[in-house]
Order: C-alpha cells, then structure tokens, then sequence
C-alpha cells in the first residue's frame, strides 16, 4: 500500500499556489476534474503528491453542485486536509487495494484534462470510496484509487532537488479520531483500509501503520491514527501532515492554510 496522495481543500487557488509557493515549493498546473473542481499539484520523488484542490465560486457553490451529481461534499465545510488517498503499484482492480471494494464502497470513475507540449491529454481513473451508513457526503475513510491511463501522466516523477526547501516526500498523515469513537473507527482502518499493512506501533491510544514507496525510495510513510478527547465526531480527516526534507529544518508545526504541517529532516 503506498500513499497515492493528500488532498487540502483551498478556497482560492491562486492564492494557495502563492502561499505553498513562499514555502518553497514548485507547484505544477493540474486540471479541471468531471465534477467540476480544479486543482494544482506539488509532486514528490516518492511518487506522492499534494493536492491543491478548490471549485469555481468556492465551496457553496460546490455543494450545490455536489449534491445534485451525489458527490462528497462534506469535505468543503473547510479549507485544510481534507482527505488521503492510497494504492498499489501492481494493483489490477479496486478489490486489490480494498478487500471487497465493491461490497464496502462506492465505485466511481472519474478523470480530468492535461494539456503537454500544446497536446490534450484526456486521463482518467477508478475511486473506491467508502460508504457511510447515515450520508453518503461524509468522508469517513481514505479512499484508494486505480489508473487506467499511465499514473505517470497523473503524478509526475521528480528530482531530489525539485523543491528548494528540499522535501522529498510524505513522511506521515495523522488522523485524531475522538476517544469514545477510536476503537469502533480504529476497526474499519484495520479491517478495510490497511489490513495487510505492517503496526510500528498498537496502544490503547494510538496506532501506526507503515506503507510502502514507490520507486523502492527507502524512507517509508506511515499513517498514524490517535484518540482524543478533543478530537471532532462524525467524518474523519487527516489532521496533521509530516513531509520528508533532505534540508536541516527546525522540526516545529507551521498552519499554511490551516494546514498542520511539519518537516522531517532526514540524512
């Protein structure tokens, strides 16, 4: 299972294209999706990336549009993380990233444009999401998705020395569930999401799940899953992200876009 990528919901583009940017880091033009959202992208050598994801006339207007066509749209109650999507590199269908996928989850094909060298590339894929009993617009879980164009026109491969702040890859997304829901919510990570996956560590409060790379890079992910008392009910989101940098940077958590974000530096 690798971290496929994360996507950060932005009600301004252009604005979190500049804020990323300040911080160091290229950011590529991405497309517009079937749904209607656009979005940017900041790639990785590990073969994961960022999704700057955002809708034309912000989120009320994607809500509108969401419900009609039964899209998620709980996710645009709020900029910041919003959602982790996850694969496999020699996987053939859905049910070989999700046990089951299509008895657990909604089957979605979905695609956008890419415009290279004045070319229109029109690329497209397959999404496992989770259903959730009482609404189907929560995101209760991450969802996996399948290529069917080459993944390399979707998530470009980069150089090490692509960004200037030196981040290299995702180091670990964080989920906070609230402690009188962590066992029950803890189960469906085990059970659906990650149930071939290696825990570096099981507490009664907290557990984490290693991931694979692509590309054989050497420093691995991993998803990590905590209770808390303060910790919202209802959806889950990521609530916090750690990137790798080959840069010495002061390990502390900065909040672009509301975003909790924190540098790993590795040798």
């Amino acid at each position: 299972m690798i971290i496929d990528h994360v996507a950060i919901w932005v009600e301004d583009l252009e604005k979190a294209k500049k804020e990323f940017e300040l911080l160091g880091f290229m950011v590529l033009p991405g497309g517009q999706h079937d749904s209607g959202t656009q979005n940017e992208l900041i790639y990785f050598m590990d073969g994961s990336y960022l999704e700057l994801i955002s809708y034309p006339g912000g989120s009320e207007a994607y809500k509108k549009v969401a419900k009609k066509e039964s899209l998620t749209y709980d996710w645009a109650n709020a900029p910041g993380l919003v959602d982790l999507c996850v694969s496999k590199e020699d996987a053939t269908s859905l049910n070989d990233i999700f046990p089951e996928a299509d008895k657990h989850c909604r089957l979605i094909s979905m695609g956008r444009n890419l415009v290279d060298k004045n070319e229109l590339f029109e690329l497209k894929w397959q999404l496992a999401i989770f259903k959730s009993e009482d609404d189907e617009a929560k995101r209760i879980l991450p969802f996996g998705i399948l290529d069917e164009t080459l993944r390399n026109y979707r998530a470009f491969l980069v150089r090490d020395n692509f960004h200037q702040n030196g981040v290299l890859g995702v180091a670990d997304v964080t989920y906070c569930i609230h402690q009188d829901e962590f066992d029950s919510k803890l189960k469906w990570f085990e059970d659906l999401v990650f149930p071939n996956q290696k825990q570096l560590e099981k507490t009664k409060t907290k557990v984490v799940f290693q991931l694979t790379n692509l590309y054989g890079y050497k420093n691995k992910a991993t998803v990590t899953i905590l209770s808390s008392p303060d910790a919202k009910k209802g959806s889950i989101y990521p609530s916090s992200l750690t990137l790798f940098t080959k840069k010495e940077m002061e390990e502390k958590t900065i909040f672009p876009l509301s975003v909790p974000l924190t540098f790993k530096t590795i040798e």
